[in-house]
């Protein structure tokens, strides 16, 4: 199923952001280690926070008409993880990858 998000902010980034990563089955820990960035980074991504020049970005984007969108397949969800290389790896039901 493919799911979308329309992003306006850098909180609406964030909030699509979370919003995948539990689609995938994730914890923060797990997506920042997998992005290379801390744990702490990723939580203020995923809230909005840190942002200033995101939103900027976004708001010239919007007063020239356009829009961004994050869409995503929930079929990786069940037990496959891509990684932002495209690698897709299969994950036990035991644990993470």
């Amino acid at each position: 199923m493919e799911r979308s998000w329309t992003v306006g902010s850098a909180e609406d980034l964030g909030l699509a952001l979370a919003e995948v990563r539990r689609s995938r089955g994730l914890t923060q820990t797990e997506a920042a280690t997998d992005a290379g960035i801390s744990r702490t980074w990723l939580a203020k991504l995923e809230t909005g926070r840190s942002t200033r020049v995101l939103d900027h970005f976004l708001r010239v984007l919007r007063r020239m008409g356009a829009t961004v969108t994050v869409s995503w397949t929930d079929e990786l969800a069940a037990g496959r993880h891509q990684h932002g290389d495209g690698v897709v790896e299969e994950r036990g039901e035991a644990g993470r990858g």
